[in-house]
């Protein structure tokens, strides 16, 4: 069983729920459980977030599996897309919003690298 689905089940969602939540078609949502497409990066984050899992769970086969490691490009654009949320949310202009990028960019290469923020 695709673990989208395994994950949406344990949270009793509709199809229609998830799909809402995740801003993506019904017929989508069972493409991908049935595994007919596969999960794109651009979508990532959205599920990780509507089931609040690290991509690393998310894109787990099965449950009880190891965790596969999340490709580096999945990574690079799952920050650069959460980097972007942040400036916006933030609603800084200019150079604030530069700093803050370098900042979150910078935070996003140590925790890439297994690294801890001081």
């Amino acid at each position: 069983m695709n673990y989208i689905r395994t994950l949406r089940e344990e949270r009793q969602w509709s199809r229609r729920e998830l799909a809402s939540k995740v801003k993506i078609s019904e017929q989508n949502i069972y493409l991908l459980e049935s595994g007919r497409v596969k999960l794109m990066p651009k979508h990532v984050a959205s599920f990780c977030a509507a089931f609040n899992v690290k991509p690393d769970r998310l894109l787990a086969k099965r449950r009880g599996r190891q965790p596969q490691p999340v490709p580096a490009s999945y990574i690079d654009f799952i920050s650069e897309a959460v980097i972007e949320a942040s400036v916006k949310q933030s609603k800084r202009t200019g150079a604030a919003a530069q700093a803050l990028r370098q900042k979150l960019r910078y935070a996003a290469a140590r925790a890439k690298d297994g690294i801890g923020l001081r």
